[in-house]
């Protein structure tokens, strides 16, 4: 056949690899009746088989312990079957089994699991048992539409799993403060066996669940009957039921502390210890104790940061950071503690901040406040080099404030270059070009600074353009710039009635500084420019006149006037 009469070559369709639907999950099976006979039987399954056979041994050792709620066994087992090379198949389920194991343990990174990638058919009933446990501890909105089903089909597993399943659920649910939510768990946590009624779970739960109903009575009622028993819930309940009659005003701060402390060297281990830490550490902020709630929150970042629970941990001192750097913002004179916290726990502010690096910001303005720019500028540039966007512009924005308050324009125009966001909106953009301009202004470069300025209204801007004038010697026009932005406010800053002063006596034009004078003379009082007006006011005698004791004493005035003023500047 000729080539033109010949069929077209139509190219196979690439077939695409999809993953099977997750099938139910049989955990009575699993688990079986008789516990030591099935582990050995399984055991010896293993130890009898090789190549794919035996992996298919490992898994079911896998089953095995995920239906009896034994998550270390069961990650062995998943580990040896994945050395010995398993078929497509089998990883596959070795990958769902490792999903699910990491939902039992509250670690599931929803983002990577299939039970959330893949979507739930509504006759998947354990699909959704597994999608909600992974997506409680962090995504607890999401995860509430599979519960009904969830609880539903909870009803058939075994005891074990299910008391491990409804816990994580039930903490979840209270952390979210969903009370209908957790009201619903706590009655399937009831009439399934009664779990957790005899280890004080069932009354932790039922209290936080009358605590979200604000019933406070009955809330400490079943906060008491939990912290009977000295066990993890005991004493979570223990610290649940101080925070409570804090907050309700049945206990002050010092009888709080003395709970606090006889309770935290009365238990070690678990996540009480750091609930009971994070506790004492807010009692001590609002006591006032700053130095014994920076120990507790030094001892969160050093114990705890780098265990397992270090994520927990880190979150709980979230907070605890949070309420020191609120009572120093709030109480005057607490620079040092500022620069305490900054020295000796800089390392563990970072690790427990989050990621737009917001609490070390606080604190880099703390001390920016207190005097301490060297170190604030430090900390600000250490955020912006860890941020990226509109987040590290700004930071940017922020550290070029501090470094031009400390005199280093320099430094700040180099900045605002590297923190240039690509598109910042119009707000940043202005405050950028003000930072910018004064930057500027501050080397002694007008010229630029008036280019910065251009197209740029308001008081900032005009104080900047009035600012450069003076630092270039231009003394008429820096006059007239002051004069005009203090002709568009009610209350005119002491530096603007001070410099429109001082530019007016450089150009000789006396009488502007006796109006400033009557104008403004009362509102220097108090400030570091106390008696500048008074002492540029003072006439000088006609020549040829003798000195009167009135003028002798005028001029000794205005002297000790400026000496006054030249300490005060002196003194931070």
């Amino acid at each position: 056949m000729p080539p033109s009469a010949m069929p077209p070559v139509v190219a196979p369709t690439p077939t695409v690899q999809t993953d099977p639907p997750i099938r139910a999950f049989d955990l009575d099976a699993w688990a079986g009746d008789d516990y030591p006979a099935r582990k050995q039987h399984l055991e010896q399954r293993i130890a009898e088989s090789q190549g794919r056979a035996r992996v298919d041994a490992l898994l079911a050792m896998a089953r095995f312990t995920l239906a009896r709620a034994l998550p270390e066994e069961g990650r062995a087992a998943l580990d040896a079957a994945e050395s010995l090379t398993p078929g497509p198949d089998q990883r596959y389920e070795l990958r769902l089994l490792r999903d699910a194991f990491r939902a039992l343990d509250g670690t599931a990174d929803p983002d990577d699991s299939q039970f959330v990638r893949a979507q739930p058919t509504p006759a998947a009933a354990d699909h959704h048992v597994w999608r909600s446990a992974t997506l409680a501890p962090s995504r607890w909105t999401a995860a509430k539409s599979s519960l009904p089903i969830a609880l539903k089909r909870l009803l058939s597993y075994p005891a074990d799993l299910r008391g491990r399943l409804l816990t994580l659920l039930a903490e979840s649910a209270g952390e979210a403060a969903d009370g209908p939510s957790l009201n619903l768990i706590v009655l399937e946590m009831i009439t399934l066996d009664g779990i957790g009624s005899t280890d004080g779970r069932l009354d932790f739960f039922r209290g936080r669940l009358a605590e979200l109903h604000n019933e406070t009575a009955e809330a400490l009622t079943h906060y008491k009957r939990a912290s009977a028993l000295p066990n993890l819930y005991g004493h979570r309940a223990q610290v649940r039921s101080i925070e409570l009659r804090l907050a309700s005003g049945a206990l002050d701060d010092p009888g709080a502390i003395a709970e606090l402390e006889s309770l935290r060297y009365a238990w070690r281990g678990g996540d009480v210890e750091t609930d009971a830490l994070a506790a004492l550490g807010a009692a001590y902020t609002r006591a006032g104790r700053i130095d014994a709630a920076l120990d507790i929150f030094g001892l969160l970042g050093r114990r705890f940061g780098a265990t397992a629970r270090g994520r927990a941990a880190l979150t709980t001192g979230r907070g605890l950071l949070d309420a020191v750097i609120g009572h120093l913002e709030t109480t005057p004179g607490s620079a040092l503690d500022a620069l305490s916290l900054q020295v000796r726990y800089g390392r563990t502010v970072a690790l427990t901040d989050d990621d737009a690096g917001t609490q070390q910001r606080r604190l880099a303005r703390l001390l920016a406040r207190g005097g301490f720019t060297l170190e604030a500028a430090r900390l600000l540039h250490t955020v912006a080099e860890a941020t990226r966007g509109a987040q590290r512009a700004a930071v940017g924005l922020e550290l070029a404030r501090v470094l031009l308050d400390a005199g280093r324009g320099s430094e700040a125009l180099a900045v605002l270059d590297h923190t240039a966001g690509p598109a910042p909106d119009a707000q940043a953009a202005e405050r950028r070009a003000l930072l910018r301009a004064e930057a500027f202004a501050t080397e002694g470069e007008a010229m630029r600074a008036f280019d910065a300025l251009r197209g740029l209204t308001g008081p900032e801007a005009a104080r900047i353009r009035a600012d450069s004038l003076f630092r270039a010697g231009e003394w008429p026009a820096a006059r007239a710039a002051y004069a005009e932005l203090l002709g568009g406010q009610d209350a005119p800053l002491p530096d603007d009635i001070a410099f429109h002063a001082l530019a007016a006596f450089r150009a000789g034009d006396d009488a502007a500084v006796t109006a400033a004078t009557e104008r403004h003379g009362k509102a220097l009082a108090g400030t570091r420019w106390a008696g500048l007006l008074d002492a540029l006011a003072v006439p000088p005698d006609p020549p040829g006149k003798p000195l009167s004791s009135a003028t002798v004493s005028g001029q000794l005035a205005a002297a000790d006037a400026l000496a006054g003023m030249l300490r005060r500047w002196k003194t931070p």
